[in-house]
């Protein structure tokens, strides 16, 4: 098993600083063997909201009807 917690930068830091933080989780989480346990906690500082393309991540019922950027960083790693 392995758990990783990590702490993702505030929304209103800048985009090319929460590139940086999902790229290196990224490639963090590539180099844990596919037959363990991945859990990955902490404060990613999102709101993934109750759009459509959201709802194999949240369902249709998310507290948040619109996420923000961070949420999209989160979800797809794109905007």
């Amino acid at each position: 098993m392995t758990i990783i917690s990590a702490h993702a930068p505030t929304e209103d830091k800048g985009e090319e600083e929460k590139v940086e933080f999902y790229s290196k989780l990224e490639r963090i989480c590539s180099r844990v063997p596919k037959y363990e346990l991945l859990i990955i906690m902490g404060d990613f500082n999102t709101k993934v909201g109750r759009e459509e393309r959201r709802h194999k991540v949240s369902g249709k019922y998310s507290l948040h009807e619109q996420s923000n950027e961070n949420g999209s960083f989160l979800v797809c790693n794109k905007k």
